[in-house]
């Protein structure tokens, strides 16, 4: 079955199609569960005709075809959360997790514990938004041994091999059209059991938001080196949490491209200030990173506007003294709210660790325009 992918209008989008599309069926428990007390939300603050801010744990493994089919494991392997969304939603704010390695089995459990430690706290965030936390995949025992074998052969050390390791096969299939058909999924189910809408009638997406911890920064990486050929692989919004230890090509492709976009965006306005433009259709890289992460952080630091300049609010690489499970709950939240937000912390990328980073609330927003070419 095909079907349009739609993100809201804007100027630089375009509609995306694909070919596989999970189509939803009475295969699922259709049941859904409210926490509304967790997320921060009571019966009474709840707008008349919107759907109350909740959570889902599904088991995708008996869809046919499975979105996540090449991740294995057992029981739920894709948690939904959500804020409080109006039943005329036409649109919504979706937000991808790339969760990092975990020393535990792949199965709900696991989803569960996965979920608590990826920081997706909608409590207090405006737009109406849906949180998708797929379980990647964790490496065999065979595989594992396969790794080590080779290290040795070629004099490396296989104690180095990690037994605990997790990535996202499923979602880098078809270079991000497997990410297509997760998100794909999410929304339909969503539509059709929270909204009472029937195939067809699903959201678009109005603005993507892709957040990694720890391992998940390869997959992250993976996913942005497509953000120029495939519309799902190009978010507006990144938040990193510890997680840039190899390569970041990618991420520092599409944030170029991205501080682009945003620079002319503001360069060219006559009617919003540059915070009212960047707050409603600007994008915004925010790197929160150890010592272990510290080197290709500051690889990507060194593309992103300098300390001062308009735009460093949105785009920073700060460190932190949080221990590396404790970040994304730390600060996950907080961006979710404003990813302008001052968060506290300093950027310690060589000469650029003079002095607090730039927020919007301690400096004048100050904005220069591009000279004619």
């Amino acid at each position: 079955m095909n079907r349009q992918f739609i993100f809201e209008a804007e100027p630089f989008r375009a509609d995306y199609e694909f070919d596989e599309f999970i189509d939803a069926s009475d295969e699922y428990d259709e049941a859904f569960e409210f926490f509304d007390p967790e997320f921060g939300e009571s019966w009474e603050n709840i707008p008349p005709n919107a759907v109350p801010a909740g959570e889902k744990y599904l088991d995708t493994s008996k869809l046919k075809p499975n979105p996540l089919r090449f991740h294995g494991g057992v029981g739920n392997n894709l948690a939904l959360r959500w804020n409080t969304v109006p039943h005329d939603a036409q649109e919504i704010d979706v937000v991808i997790h790339l969760h990092g390695y975990i020393g535990r089995p792949p199965n709900g459990d696991t989803l569960r514990e996965l979920v608590a430690l990826s920081g997706l706290d909608l409590s207090g965030r405006a737009r109406p938004t849906l949180a998708v936390i797929p379980r990647g995949r964790r490496i065999t025992a065979d595989e594992v041994k396969q790794e080590q074998e080779k290290a040795r052969k070629r004099g490396k050390d296989p104690r180095k091999v990690r037994s605990d390791r997790y990535t996202f096969p499923a979602l880098l299939s078809g270079e991000g059209a497997g990410l297509e058909s997760v998100l794909s999924y999410a929304l339909d189910w969503f539509a059709r059991n929270n909204l009472g809408r029937s195939g067809g009638q699903s959201l678009r997406i109005s603005r993507l938001i892709f957040t990694a911890h720890s391992g998940g920064g390869a997959a992250l990486n993976a996913l942005l080196v497509r953000h120029a050929s495939r519309r799902v692989c190009n978010p507006e919004e990144v938040q990193a949490f510890d997680a840039f230890y190899g390569e970041v090509g990618g991420v520092k492709s599409w944030v170029t491209a991205r501080l682009a976009k945003d620079r002319a965006r503001v360069a060219g306005s006559r009617d919003l200030s540059g915070r009212d433009l960047m707050d409603s259709f600007g994008g915004g890289l925010r790197v929160i990173y150890g010592a272990g992460t510290r080197p290709r952080s500051c690889e990507v630091d060194a593309v992103l506007p300098r300390p001062g300049e308009a735009l460093r609010a949105w785009y920073r690489a700060e460190r932190t003294q949080v221990k590396h499970l404790d970040i994304p709950s730390k600060f996950g939240g907080v961006l979710l709210r404003d990813r302008a937000a001052d968060l506290g912390l300093r950027s310690e990328c060589g000469a650029r660790s003079k002095g607090p980073s730039a927020t919007p609330s301690s400096r004048k927003f100050r904005l220069r325009r591009s000279r004619p070419r």
